[in-house]
């Protein structure tokens, strides 16, 4: 078959690399100069060595992410483990509590706290028991949001915006606090359970572009800085304008935002526009730079990653010390990586910044999810879409590859239909 594939994040790579493994002919289309997962890395300069920087800073737990080991595994791609050390601030910079091994329940014999934040450690042991016995249950109540579960388990205020919600809304949910109260509970409890069962947090030992490398290699065609701008189907075949050139397919994978294909595909039906039309997305800053004062005041605080929630409560970025989150970089230097930054950062302090867009997870998005499994359904269908968005709990790496792998599955199960259809 002919494989046409928009888009080249995770899911498009893994999608495209999964149908050129099984000997099919995969087009690559990417509007961006750049293979998409690779598009925002930096290089910068430490110490006189040019070192390079995935952004965000990509990262995987094998507890949580399984089907994204096992593929880095079957690529052979070296990963290296990531120290965890997490501190959180106030609005002055001043460190209230440093975690040494933020992937393990608290301890207050080994954590460092302010006398005031001692409770945020018990209510952190609790959420953990809490949500470890209770996970079963909510799947039977997938309409409850994670701040009505913590209102009726009465979790205090001073742990969930100085502590809980910090942590998730900086780094693996990245939204607003807006957002994350409204995250179904059961979405956020099977993460925080599978993440606490995992090994500790790892890295690919050379970047994201080394993982592009390794999934692009059957490609029959790459066309990066080429924009697709309409793409429809027939009854024979699926078809793709891109610089005015229309080509054929015997499928295309749009493996772009929702709402970038929404934009792309020529007459949507009612239930794409409603399945495409339920995603919903928050723009984050990330920014390196070299800017000391969103890290803690107090130096022997620093960790690799470094919290503080804004003054209003409504959000909080996350300070990524890349020295440390990159244990081979020099330290004489110190470099930063901040998403979401919400405080001013000098301009001669900045190497490099993005925009990225990243899902909103709600009541809404899980319909959407199954709008989508439904089209996919169908047995003459040619246009499929995936990516994060659309895979099952948190939008990260591992729900893009669970995206990328159900829409391959769904491809050639079809096409093995077509095969043995019986012919009249």
């Amino acid at each position: 078959m002919r494989i046409g594939v928009i888009g080249s994040g995770m899911a498009g790579l893994v999608a495209g690399y999964r149908l050129a493994e099984r000997g099919h002919e995969v087009t690559l289309f990417e509007r961006s100069p750049e293979i998409g997962l690779d598009a925002h890395a930096a290089v910068i300069q430490v110490d006189g060595q040019s070192l390079r920087a995935d952004v965000p800073s990509r990262m995987f737990n094998a507890g949580l992410w399984p089907r994204l080991t096992e593929l880095y595994h079957e690529l052979g791609v070296k990963t290296v483990p990531v120290d965890t050390s997490q501190s959180l601030s106030d609005a002055d910079a001043r460190c209230y509590l440093r975690l040494p091994d933020a992937m393990t329940p608290p301890d207050p014999e080994t954590a460092w706290f302010r006398l005031d934040s001692r409770g945020m450690l018990d209510d952190a042991r609790r959420l953990r028991k809490h949500g470890l016995r209770q996970r079963l249950s909510l799947w039977r109540s997938k309409h409850t949001t994670l701040q009505q579960w913590l209102d009726r388990r009465k979790f205090s205020r001073e742990f969930v915006e100085g502590l809980l919600f910090p942590t998730l809304a900086s780094t693996v949910c990245t939204c607003s606090f807006r957002s994350l109260a409204n995250y179904p509970s059961h979405v956020i409890l099977q993460t925080l359970g599978d993440m606490a069962r995992g090994p500790g947090l790892r890295r690919s030992r050379f970047g994201t572009c080394d993982v592009a490398d390794r999934l692009t290699t059957k490609f029959h065609e790459i066309n990066l800085g080429r924009k697709v701008t309409w793409l429809g189907q027939d009854e024979q075949m699926a078809k793709v304008s891109c610089n005015r050139l229309g080509h054929g397919f015997d499928h295309v994978i749009v493996a772009t935002q929702a709402n970038t294909a929404m934009e792309l595909v020529g007459h949507l039906s009612d239930a794409e526009c409603r399945a495409l039309g339920s995603f919903e997305y928050e723009t984050i800053p990330v920014v390196i730079h070299r800017d000391r004062s969103l890290m803690p005041v107090d130096r022997e605080s620093w960790s690799t990653f470094n919290m503080m929630p804004a003054p209003d409560s409504q959000t909080s970025m996350c300070t990524v010390w890349l020295n440390r989150f990159h244990h081979d970089w020099p330290e004489v230097q110190s470099v930063f990586q901040t998403i979401n930054a919400f405080a001013e950062i000098e301009a001669d302090q900045i190497l490099a910044s993005s925009q990225l867009q990243r899902p909103v997870v709600n009541q809404k998005s899980l319909r959407g999810r199954e709008m989508i499994r439904q089209l996919h359904q169908d047995p003459a269908r040619r246009i499929w879409f995936c990516g994060s968005y659309a895979g099952s709990g948190t939008p990260l790496l591992e729900s893009a590859v669970e995206s990328a792998i159900s829409v391959t599955q769904a491809i050639e199960a079809q096409q093995a239909r077509l095969q043995f259809a019986p012919t009249r």
